[in-house]
């Protein structure tokens, strides 16, 4: 889905972005169970994604402008981990959420100056889990069941400030800049 369009004509404007997808691979699962009997299935991998976007542009003046953007991003991925000999109940899960605002304004100054500056803040975070929480038991060439033994996921959260200045000389030009970063993790 995308729709951008005019706030205040000539002045302000938008734009939306949304988007998604449902997938799935399927692993083979041959294994031989603690009975003697053989199990043979296709499995699911499902991967859902979805995407989210925003941004909007602002003439500050007829010379400057404004551009403020936000974007959501989130991955789940579920039944991970099966498939060969691994029965569905060591299946594990992810997910991964990311967001970044950016901020950026940019414009002349005097007759032979242009300058830029950006902000950018993005924060991302990822978790995983398995199905069941329970000993895992391997019998060599016949299958494994039990817990997948997965559990965790991190957080990071990152700054980036910017800022350029264009000097024109003739058919040349120069540029001098800025350029901070940093983060937690």
């Amino acid at each position: 889905l995308y729709l951008s369009g005019s706030i205040v004509p000539g002045k302000t404007g938008f734009s939306l972005t949304a988007g998604g997808a449902s997938q799935f691979t399927s692993p083979t699962l041959l294994a031989v169970a603690a009975d003697g009997t053989t199990v043979a299935d296709a499995l699911r991998q499902p991967t859902d994604n979805l995407r989210f976007g925003v941004r909007v542009d602002h003439a500050l003046n007829p010379e400057h402008a404004l551009r403020i953007s936000y974007d959501r991003g989130a991955t789940e991925r579920r039944g991970l981990g099966i498939g060969g000999y691994n029965l569905p109940e060591r299946g594990f899960r992810s997910t991964t959420t990311s967001n970044v605002v950016r901020v950026a304004e940019n414009g002349p100054v005097g007759q032979r100056m242009f300058t830029e500056s950006r902000l950018e803040l993005s924060w991302l975070s990822t978790g995983s889990g398995a199905d069941l929480e329970s000993p895992a038991i391997r019998v060599i060439d016949a299958f494994t069941s039990g817990g997948a033994q997965v559990q965790g996921g991190q957080r990071a959260f990152e700054v980036e400030a910017a800022t350029d200045l264009d000097y024109i000389v003739g058919a040349h030009a120069l540029r001098f800049g800025t350029l901070v970063e940093g983060g937690r993790y």
